[in-house]
């Protein structure tokens, strides 16, 4: 349900049927540096847009948290960059406890190295066994 709200096709189908300056910066950029440019022109279908994203992925977050407790909880994308303050601030009203909320420094390799973390665990594992 949630990737039928805030995937990137999702929202890029948005913008493109935004009656506003995103709907033709996206012809030009991709969607993160179209929405920056857009917010910095102040347009309101690009803050509308950006107000959606963070209170969808700002709910899914409290889930998170509210069911898993973590100490940190880390968002990978360029998205994340343009909602990451109003994600803490849905999550800081909801969750009673402390949760960092951060974004990730790993870029577009994060699920590369995390794949290789997990096949060097399992080997480790494996290896201590025989």
């Amino acid at each position: 349900y949630l990737e039928s709200l805030v995937a990137s096709d999702r929202l890029l189908e948005r913008a493109r049927a935004a009656s506003s300056s995103l709907a033709e910066l996206i012809g030009a950029q991709d969607l993160p540096q179209a929405l920056r440019e857009a917010v910095r022109l102040q347009d309101p279908a690009a803050e509308e847009l950006l107000d959606n994203l963070a209170r969808h992925l700002g709910v899914a977050t409290v889930q998170v948290a509210s069911a898993f407790d973590p100490e940190l909880i880390v968002l990978q994308g360029e998205l994340f960059d343009l909602v990451v303050d109003r994600i803490r601030r849905i999550v800081e009203r909801a969750v009673p406890w402390p949760v960092r909320i951060e974004n990730s420094t790993l870029g577009d390799d994060a699920v590369l190295q995390g794949a290789i973390s997990v096949a060097r665990g399992t080997a480790n594992e494996l290896l201590a066994r025989s």
